[in-house]
């Protein structure tokens, strides 16, 4: 819907991408988790606790976040506790003797906030099971001094007492094991004091003298990372004026026992990088919103945002961060430590609730000597390697679509490269996530190129990059763009004998929302799409497409109205919840062509023009718009137009990127603001039409 304000990501995620766990995706249910204990039957836990961060509760009234989002938040909450317990009720040691949440697990810190959380807690910590917890850089945001824009280290570190009965910083023996808990205290929360590393030094100091052997791990837990060791943790630190770790950094660094945890990162916690070793052992506490990754290039590598399963990511940002990006990343962790000093690590994802891969156990924790998780392991990382073959999706006069096969890595596939060369020339090279960390694990990625030329050869080579970089052998494809221009590539609506909406490109048969229906139309003798006010039918194949369209496109639409809208607006054909384009009706009878556009600064807004709609008879509407000029024609006549400079923004949450047929896409994916009427024809094009092609068209449809 236009009139949500879409919010961009802000602060720039230099992270993470992933374990090499996953290569089998091999998922054991809850009924089958003894799997673990076969897997190596010599770790015999004696403790048992589960971590998690950056959960960031939101409330429906200071969010713009949908109920349905915010209901599959809670539940995602809910089986961090219910989940853990359950995996401990399976094993021969059944204790879960504390959760962890390091921190952010609001996101404004509100006291509504606050209290949404804890109906979540108290509702599911077991009895016997220890809550530990710190402050996050988000808890500080509701807590201004007498209305200024200056954060009150002593009003939310009061409102975190308050709720969890303890104090924010903490220290807590669990079964012979101390976990000491630091929470920020500068800059608004991103940053420790050096008064504050000197009392954390004072506490590791006494876990470490309370340790006769000098053998027992000491976890110690925060929200900001150390900086310079887990790949989400680049960036914070030294040199950077708003994250403040060095005085934390140089005590963590004089004890080779700790085991420090830490989120704020974003980063996917299976991840072979958020684990790491030098001075002392750093542990990624992962995300349970958005996921940021690096994407690796021939320049490096560039930070990305994973928007959706077809790997593409986004990195244009303003200064308004989204929470409604990737949530497929929520992933937390079971952690247990055994007789032997020796810690395992286990990952579930909340949102299949399912485990992750196999555990990982470190066994030299306090012995630098021993370090095996250190930047040494890119040395003997395995290279990925594909075992299928690169295909086309689509394939027109000026685009083309290819599904890029999931390759398999030991060490994890992190990206793809995929190039595109004429006569032997390098013309194009875009890049994608190969979404690992997604369950289901994707069986192809797909990547687009458009401004092709009609009637020519064209190659395409596709390359995989592990965690560390390492790049494989490509794979190829030859192919030769068609030669009319003028056919649509991106989607064209069929309507089936028997009934059923298609997109005949693709095949793909469109989803059902709420009660629209086929009818055979007397008029253009033919059979139309007939919507009361109910329903619509949706391409949630749309997802695949939107990167040849960014720089342009045609949209095109055959449809009858009988009466202008009694409500203040109706959506014919549109894909524009928080981003997009679409056809929008208003009580004014006016028809109304809204493209969200990106500008070179990095502003958004909702580019439109409009004309007023003739009712009770079949109309001709096509929209094009090229990156400089959004152009409305009626009738194969050019009725409006308007300046609007940028690139097409689309959608950045997944369920919302799809384009509903007789209404609007919506973030819950259910559509909304229903049409009354009929559609004939939709087209969708990867390019702009010229006015004399347009005109063509209306001719050729001879509409009575």
């Amino acid at each position: 819907m236009k009139n949500m304000r879409v919010r961009f990501l802000s602060f720039i995620l230099l992270l993470c991408l992933v374990l090499s766990f996953l290569s089998s995706c091999q998922l054991p249910s809850i009924d089958d988790l003894k799997f673990w204990e076969k897997d190596d039957a010599e770790f015999n836990p004696t403790v048992r606790f589960a971590v998690v961060s950056d959960i960031h509760t939101r409330v429906i009234s200071e969010s713009d976040a949908t109920q349905d989002e915010i209901d599959d938040a809670a539940r995602r909450t809910e089986r961090f506790f219910t989940s853990s317990y359950a995996y401990a009720q399976t094993q021969s040691y059944k204790g879960l003797d504390a959760v962890l949440i390091a921190g952010d697990y609001t996101d404004d810190g509100t006291q509504q906030q606050y209290q949404s959380f804890f109906d979540i807690v108290n509702g599911n910590l077991p009895s016997e099971t220890k809550l530990l917890a710190c402050l996050g850089n988000h808890e500080f945001r509701d807590t201004k001094e007498n209305g200024t824009q200056n954060n009150s280290v002593t009003k939310t570190y009061d409102r975190f007492s308050d709720y969890f009965g303890f104090d924010a910083d903490s220290v807590n023996v669990i079964g012979g094991y101390y976990f000491i808990g630091v929470s920020a205290d500068i800059n608004g929360g991103r940053g420790i004091s050096e008064e504050k590393a000197e009392w954390l030094d004072e506490q590791i100091a006494k876990a470490a003298k309370a340790d006769k052997t000098g053998e027992k791990p000491i976890m110690v837990f925060g929200h900001l990372p150390s900086s310079g060791t887990t790949i989400g943790s680049i960036g914070v630190g030294n040199g950077k004026e708003t994250y403040r770790t060095e005085y934390m950094d140089a005590v963590l660094q004089k004890y080779p026992q700790v085991v420090f945890m830490a989120g704020h990162s974003h980063a996917p916690v299976n991840n072979p990088l958020s684990i790491y070793q030098e001075y002392f052992t750093a542990v990624d506490t992962g995300t349970f919103t958005y996921g940021g990754y690096p994407i690796f290039t021939d320049e490096g590598w560039i930070e990305g945002i994973q928007l959706s399963t077809n790997g593409t990511y986004q990195t244009d940002m303003s200064d308004d961060y989204n929470e409604h990006g990737d949530r497929e990343s929520c992933i937390f962790m079971i952690m247990e430590l055994d007789a032997k000093n020796r810690l395992r690590i286990q990952y579930y994802n909340a949102d299949t609730d399912t485990f992750v891969g196999s555990p990982v156990i470190i066994d030299s924790i306090g012995k630098t000597e021993d370090f095996t998780f250190t930047s040494n392991r890119k040395d003997n990382s395995v290279v990925p390697a594909f075992s299928s073959a690169l295909s086309v999706r689509s394939l027109s006069a000026t685009s083309v679509i290819v599904n890029v096969p999931n390759a398999a890595c030991d060490d994890y596939v992190a990206n793809y490269k995929i190039e595109l060369y004429k006569d032997g020339t390098l013309v194009d090279k875009i890049y994608r996530l190969a979404c690992q960390n997604q369950l289901p694990l994707p069986i192809e990625i797909t990547a687009s190129f458009s401004d092709l030329t009609p009637n020519t050869d064209y190659e395409v080579k596709a390359y995989a990059y592990n965690a560390y970089g390492k790049v494989s052998e490509p794979i190829s494809l030859s192919v030769k763009t068609a030669e009319d221009e003028t056919v649509p590539d991106v989607f064209q609506m069929s309507i089936l004998s028997d009934g059923t909406v298609t997109d005949a490109i693709s095949g793909e048969k469109l989803t059902v929302t709420g009660t629209p229906s086929v009818q055979y139309d007397e008029t253009l003798d033919r059979q139309v799409a007939s919507f009361n006010g109910t329903g619509s039918y949706d391409f949630k194949g749309w997802a695949d497409h939107l990167d040849v369209m960014t720089d342009g496109f045609t949209f095109e639409i055959v449809g009858k109205v009988p009466a202008v809208p009694s409500v203040p607006y109706v959506d014919l054909v549109s894909g524009q919840e928080t981003g997009g384009f679409g056809f929008e009706y208003a009580e004014s009878g006016a028809l109304f062509i809204y493209v969200y556009v990106l500008a070179s600064d990095k502003t958004g807004y909702y580019a439109k023009t409009y004309v007023m709609l003739p009712v009770g008879e079949y109309f001709h509407l096509t929209a094009t718009y090229d990156g400089h000029s959004l152009v409305l024609y009626l009738n194969g006549e050019k009725a409006n137009s308007r300046t609007a400079r940028g690139s097409v923004w689309f959608p950045i949450k997944e369920s919302a990127r799809y384009l509903s047929i007789g209404a609007d896409a919506d973030l819950g994916g259910k559509s909304g603001h229903f049409m009354t009427g009929e559609i004939a024809l939709v087209n969708v094009y990867s390019s702009p039409l010229t006015a004399a092609q347009i005109s063509q068209k209306y001719n050729d449809l001879q509409l009575p």
